[in-house]
């Protein structure tokens, strides 16, 4: 329902922080099932090949990246049109 409600359509962004909590990879999965891209946020590497073989398209380490910078860097500029804050 989260996700729905974002209004999200196939081919859009949307991005979730806590990437790797159950929360997390359950909606990177729903997202990847309904054509949904996602960016989602670690603070630690270690995991991030297990998200991206659930279907995350992007993962940010936000210890070592700039967020802001490279959510516009992913999405050429455009943003994303939500975010799920799973904190």
């Amino acid at each position: 329902a989260m996700v729905q409600s974002t209004g999200v359509q196939a081919g859009g962004w949307l991005m979730l922080t806590a990437a790797g909590s159950a929360f997390g990879q359950m909606v990177i999965q729903l997202c990847k099932m309904k054509g949904i891209k996602t960016i989602g946020t670690v603070r630690r590497s270690e995991g991030i090949s297990q998200l991206k073989s659930l279907g995350a398209d992007e993962i940010i380490n936000t210890e070592a990246d700039k967020l802001p910078k490279r959510v516009m860097e992913i999405t050429e500029g455009k943003g994303v049109k939500a975010i799920l804050e799973a904190v």
